[in-house]
């Protein structure tokens, strides 16, 4: 049994659903987005589990990091989706064996990209495989990832880290108006590890014990317009003129 080592977390509970509002295995998507010119720039998916309580009675009461998730990213009003990836925490449990790949390994896909939106860009863990709990296939999955900012450290093998929210995906657009939305739909999910000791830290043994997140938060967020990034580089200018005269003087 393994128990996640926490760098430092960031509390966000109930503030990013409403203090008023009783759920539980709530994830919360966000995407932020950064122009490098007035027609295009790139953008970047994040999610963070917003309230970690189980309903699937896990022996902790809540559940342990995310194991698997498939999303769909949007451009709307003239924003379109050109590039994407998928970027979760992978690494290997061997340097010298390069089948020993851990972390979201598996069914990973880039989804399809189609009309300026992506569907289905997926990647999980490898919480299933046959027979009773065994420690050595417990150790492909990391622990933690979506409930705090964290590192996997397997001896002889590679260091992942990740912080919370955790980066789910990124890439480029094109447009200067309109939005990039994530979202989780009927034909995507989103699964969750289950805490599956009532010890302190967050735990998890296989196989399986795993929960589908109760609502998935969507995100979207507006592409500045070519107009905004004008007003802004001139604002920038002329403090950088105003400061520089300021200096000669």
């Amino acid at each position: 049994m393994r128990k996640l080592t926490v760098l430092f977390a960031v509390a966000l509970g109930a503030s990013l659903v409403g203090s008023n509002v009783a759920r539980a295995a709530d994830v919360t998507l966000s995407v932020v987005v950064n122009p490098t010119s007035a027609s295009a720039g790139t953008y970047a998916v994040f999610g963070t589990i917003s309230n970690p309580n189980s309903i699937a009675g896990a022996l902790g009461g809540q559940v342990a990091g995310i194991s698997s998730f498939s999303i769909d990213i949007l451009g709307n009003g003239g924003t379109s989706i050109t590039t994407r990836a998928r970027r979760m925490p992978t690494g290997l449990l061997d340097t010298n064996d390069f089948l020993s790949s851990y972390g979201f390994v598996q069914f990973p896909s880039n989804g399809t990209l189609a009309g300026g939106s992506v569907a289905g860009l997926a990647a999980g863990q490898k919480t299933a495989y046959a027979g009773g709990n065994d420690p050595a296939q417990d150790a492909f999955v990391v622990l933690g990832v979506g409930r705090a900012a964290g590192s996997y450290a397997p001896i002889g093998g590679t260091t992942s880290t990740f912080a919370n929210p955790v980066l789910l995906a990124d890439g480029s657009y094109s447009g200067g108006t309109g939005s990039i939305t994530a979202r989780v739909t009927s034909g995507n999910f989103f699964n969750l590890l289950q805490d599956t000791s009532a010890a302190s830290g967050l735990q998890w043994t296989g196989p399986g014990n795993v929960e589908a997140a109760v609502s998935v938060i969507p995100a979207t967020t507006p592409v500045p317009e070519p107009g905004t990034l004008a007003v802004t580089a001139s604002l920038v200018v002329g403090l950088l003129l105003r400061r520089r005269s300021r200096t000669l003087a």
